[in-house]
């Protein structure tokens, strides 16, 4: 599988390969794509619990959309072939699925640097191949060979078809799992409007002496690894490189394209770099932890936990999103908002998303960057594989961030009856008095969006004067109110994401 610059003939899969990897197979007929469809369904909304994006189909659960149709595009999956001690149960389930693009679609070129010769040197268009969709079953992950068969075959397919870089979009949360395959990073995080604030990443197809050194892929031939191992010291200056991650490595720093490339010194001298011992004392996540407990803790994904860096004016996360990591802020400055409402700013040693990480909960504000930033990220695979590998370090972060969930609830508690406070004082010189018919009346009428005539009238009279007085109003119709005060914004955000 491996052949020099420009010679690429068709490849079959190897004796040696297993079932799994002999049982990945080309959608070729519809019913083929609605299975695959369904299990990306079952994924993104079932598991994952992220119902806003614009191509599911409820009824049929399914999630398919106008780029399983282009030219260019393989849909992979892979079914269990029943070895390796599965159930008879098993036998035939669509166990993984991922999706291979030649070239990448033109309206992807500005996210991954497509034509940016700095990033890509000498590379045109139909080097490029867009890796997408790539899941697994929950029941088959981190066993016989699902995952490896579909990754491993989605390489193959992007070199038979003439790519020389694979790339994808992922979570921030994920880009340890793909860098521990040979992924980099490679550029700053781009805000998609389904899935959020993604982190572009590349595979350098081509440079199979850095991805033998990871010892990951099984299409590699031995003696390649072999060889591979052998010309390096261990080290991170003994890691393969080729030209592409030579010139990479020029650009950005190596904490910012890979673990791979550094060592605990390195990660640490980075981050000291951009906040000070002080200062990261003062950060509630590392309070009354130890430098060497800190790394243990970055290290626990099986390397370091990404680094990213976002551009000024690129959003981080909106109102209602679900996502599971949360981020450190180690240069540059971010703005909190609800709606048109500027809640504050955060800089250096704010951790932004804390509550919605470690619970699986909506978020509650949307966050977008003042000044270009560098974030580490912190999910909650880290924190799960933190308690396998580190328990006692992994107790001291969850009571860490336990306590900043509590001080966070205090101060939400003290604000709150500060504003009932200044309602009752408000009422007593009334500036816009409404009833408590008349608040029912505006709650009750608006839900179908209206704003005409007196409903909008007496809504904007309440947002120029911003003291109304909720007079005669009963707590339950207050808590009505605010209910659909939030429902409706909730709506809102999710229809411009939709658009």
């Amino acid at each position: 599988f491996f052949f020099p610059t420009g010679k690429r003939p068709k490849s079959t899969i190897p004796s040696n390969m297993s079932e799994w990897h002999r049982n990945v197979e080309i959608a070729k007929t519809r019913a083929d794509l609605v299975g695959v469809c369904r299990l990306r369904y079952s994924v993104y909304v079932d598991e994952l619990k992220r119902d806003n994006y614009a191509h599911l189909n409820n009824a049929e659960r399914i999630l398919e959309d106008p780029l399983d149709h282009e030219d260019g595009v393989v849909n992979l999956f892979v079914r269990a072939p029943g070895d390796d001690g599965d159930a008879d149960a098993d036998v035939g389930l669509l166990a993984g699925c991922a999706r291979i693009h030649v070239p990448v679609p033109e309206k992807y070129h500005e996210m991954f640097g497509i034509g940016d010769a700095g990033l890509f040197p000498g590379a045109g268009p139909d080097d490029f191949a867009f890796f997408s969709r790539f899941m697994v079953a929950a029941k088959f992950r981190g066993r016989n060979g699902a995952t490896e068969s579909i990754y491993e075959r989605c390489y193959v397919q992007a070199r038979q078809m003439g790519a020389k870089y694979l790339l994808l979009n992922c979570s921030p949360s994920l880009a340890t799992v793909y860098e521990n395959r040979g992924w980099v990073r490679y550029k700053h995080t781009h805000w998609d409007g389904n899935m959020g604030m993604t982190l572009p990443m590349c595979l350098p197809i081509e440079e199979t002496a850095f991805l033998g050194s990871l010892g990951t892929f099984s299409i590699i031939p031995v003696e390649l690894r072999a060889a591979s191992s052998a010309s390096g010291d261990g080290g991170p200056e003994g890691v393969p490189k080729g030209e592409w991650l030579t010139h990479t490595l020029t650009r950005f720093e190596a904490p910012l394209v890979s673990s791979r490339f550094c060592t605990p010194e390195i990660i640490q001298n980075f981050i000291l770099q951009r906040i000070s011992v002080e200062e990261l004392n003062q950060v509630p996540l590392f309070s009354d932890t130890t430098s060497p407990e800190r790394m243990a803790f970055l290290q626990s994904a099986g390397s370091c936990v990404p680094f990213i860096r976002v551009k000024a004016g690129d959003s981080i996360s909106l109102v209602g999103e679900v996502r599971d990591e949360a981020f450190l802020v180690l240069s540059g400055r971010v703005r909190a908002e609800y709606g048109d409402t500027l809640l504050g700013f955060a800089g250096v040693g704010a951790l932004i998303g804390e509550k919605a990480f470690l619970s699986g909960a909506k978020r509650a504000m949307a966050v977008r960057a003042e000044e270009d930033v560098e974030m580490l990220v912190i999910s909650r695979i880290t924190f799960k594989k933190a308690m396998v590998k580190s328990p006692e370090v992994a107790v001291k972060f969850l009571f860490n961030v336990a306590c900043c969930l509590s001080r966070s609830y205090s101060d939400n508690m003290a604000r709150m009856h500060a504003e009932i406070e200044a309602l009752h004082e408000a009422s007593a010189q009334p500036s816009l008095v409404l009833s408590s018919n008349n608040w029912r009346t505006l709650r009750d009428n608006n839900d179908n969006g209206e704003e005409t005539g007196d409903k909008r009238n007496m809504l904007a009279e309440v947002v120029k004067k911003g003291n109304a007085v909720l007079h005669k109003m009963s707590m339950l119709d207050m808590k009505a109110t605010l209910n659909w005060s939030h429902k409706t914004r909730t709506q809102k955000c999710r229809q411009l994401n939709r658009n």
